[in-house]
C-alpha cells in the first residue's frame, strides 16, 4: 500500500483540501483510498502524535499505548486500499514560528519520525510551500485579531531577519529520512485549481473533486458593505473589523504594501534562491 504524509505547510489551502477529502471519503473508498486528515482526525490522533513526539519516560508510553490503538484501527479500515493519506499541516509545527525567528517547519522531523514510529519507513512526503511575501500575509491575516500581541513591523521585522526558509526545512526532512521521496508542490502552482494538487497526495487524475475554496460562494452584502466604508476610509470598530476579517479571510489592506521595495526584493530574492537550492543540491520532486 502505498502512503503519503501531507504536512502543509500552512496556509497552503491544506483546511480546503482536507475538507475536500472528508467530504468524499466515500468515494475515495470506492477508488481505492484511505484519507485520515486534520479535519476529523486532529483531536484524537495527530494531536496525541505530536505529544508523543515532545514527552518522555512514563508520558510517552501512555501516549504510544493509546495512539496503537488508534493504528490499529487504521490499518483495519485502510487494510483493502492501495492508497493511505495522511493530511495534518500542524505536522511541520505551529505556524507562530516563523514570527518568532524559529527555523520553518521546527517540529516537521520529530513529529515525522514519531509517526513513522506507528507507520514504518515506507512513505512518502508531500510539502506545498508558498512565496515568503504571500505567506507571511497570509499566517498574519489569519492570527490577525486572534492572538497577535505585537505590530505588524515587529513581525515583519522578525520574518525578514529569519535565517530559515523552505530549503532547510526541506534538506532537515531529506536528511533525516533519506530513502523518502519528498514532493515539493508550489502553493502558486494550483492556488486557483486545487484540482492540480490532488494526484501529488495519490488521487487519480480523472476524479473530480470540488474544493470548499472552489466553491466559496461571494461575501453577503453586510460584508461587502463593510469593505466599501473601510476602503472608503471610515474608521471601523474592532467588532466590525474582526467580522470583515472572518468573512473574506483577507487582511482589508495588503501588509506587504507597507514594505519598502528593497524589502520586496530581498523576499522575492531569497524565496527564488532557495527554490534553486532545493532543485539543484536536494533529491526531490519538485513540481512547477
Amino acid at each position: 500500500m502505498r502512503t503519503i504524509v501531507h504536512i502543509g505547510a500552512h496556509r497552503t489551502g491544506t483546511t480546503s483540501i482536507q475538507t475536500a477529502l472528508s467530504e468524499n471519503s466515500d468515494r475515495l473508498h470506492d477508488e481505492g483510498i484511505t484519507a485520515i486528515t486534520a479535519v476529523g482526525a486532529r483531536e484524537i490522533l495527530f494531536d496525541p502524535l505530536q505529544k508523543y513526539a515532545e514527552s518522555q519516560d512514563e508520558t510517552k508510553k501512555q501516549y504510544r499505548d493509546s495512539l496503537s490503538i488508534i493504528f490499529d484501527q487504521i490499518n483495519k479500515v485502510s487494510k483493502n486500499s492501495s492508497t493511505l493519506i495522511y493530511s495534518e499541516e500542524n505536522l511541520t509545527g505551529d505556524m507562530d514560528v516563523v514570527f518568532e525567528g524559529h527555523p520553518f517547519g521546527a517540529r516537521a522531523v520529530e513529529n515525522l519520525e514519531a509517526l513513522s514510529e506507528f507507520i514504518g519507513d515506507d512513505f512518502e512526503i508531500v510539502l506545498s510551500i508558498r512565496e515568503y511575501a504571500s505567506y507571511f500575509n497570509s499566517i498574519f491575516t489569519y492570527k490577525y485579531g486572534k492572538s497577535l500581541f505585537h505590530s505588524f513591523d515587529h513581525y515583519r521585522d522578525m520574518f525578514l531577519t529569519c535565517k530559515s526558509g523552505w530549503y532547510d526545512l526541506t534538506s532537515r526532512l531529506q536528511k533525516k529520512f533519506p530513502k523518502t521521496m519528498i514532493t515539493i508542490v508550489p502553493f502558486e502552482y494550483y492556488k486557483d485549481n486545487f484540482s492540480l494538487f490532488f494526484p501529488y497526495i495519490g488521487l487519480p487524475e480523472n476524479i473530480e473533486i470540488e474544493t470548499r475554496h472552489e466553491n466559496r460562494t461571494r461575501s453577503s452584502l453586510a460584508i461587502r458593505r463593510l469593505q466599501k466604508r473601510f476602503k472608503a476610509g471610515e474608521t471601523l470598530s474592532k467588532e466590525a473589523m474582526k467580522k470583515l476579517v472572518k468573512r473574506t479571510h483577507k487582511f482589508p489592506f495588503q501588509p506587504y504594501e507597507t514594505w519598502s521595495n528593497e524589502e520586496k526584493v530581498l523576499l522575492n530574492n531569497r524565496y527564488q534562491t532557495d527554490i534553486t537550492k532545493i532543485k539543484t543540491k536536494l533529491n526531490v520532486n519538485f513540481i512547477e
